[in-house]
C-alpha cells in the first residue's frame, strides 16, 4: 500500500507541474495567466487532493475486483469491530519532494 500511496504522489505531483506549465505557455491569455498562478498558489493541495482521488480509486477497482473473483468472502479486517479513526487510515509522507513535504491520508 505505501508503494501505491508514493505513485499516487509521484503521479499527482507530475501532473500538477505539467498543468502549470501548459498554462504557463499561453502568455497571451490573461485567462490561462491566472489559471497558472492559481495552480502554483495551491500546488501542494492540489497535488494532496489528486493523490487521495488516485487512492481511492485503485483501493473501489481493488475491492470491485476481490468482489468478482469471490463474491462471498469477506475481508477479515471488514468484520473487526471497534476500529478507532486512526487504526483504519494510513498516512505517507513524502519529505523527498523538491518543492515541500506531503502528508496524505487514506481511509479504507
Amino acid at each position: 500500500m505505501i508503494d501505491t500511496l508514493a505513485v499516487a504522489l509521484r503521479v499527482a505531483e507530475e501532473a500538477i507541474e505539467e498543468a502549470i506549465s501548459k498554462t504557463e505557455s499561453y502568455s497571451d491569455s490573461l485567462e490561462k495567466q491566472n489559471e497558472a498562478c492559481y495552480l502554483r498558489e495551491h500546488k501542494e493541495e492540489l497535488i494532496e487532493e489528486l493523490a487521495t482521488t488516485i487512492v481511492q480509486k485503485i483501493i473501489r477497482k481493488q475491492k470491485s475486483k476481490t468482489e468478482q473473483v469471490d463474491p462471498g468472502f469477506e475481508c477479515p479486517q471488514s468484520r473487526s469491530r471497534g476500529w478507532t479513526a486512526a487504526s483504519n487510515q494510513s498516512m505517507l509522507t513524502s519529505p523527498g519532494s523538491r518543492r515541500g513535504s506531503y502528508s496524505l491520508w487514506v481511509s479504507y
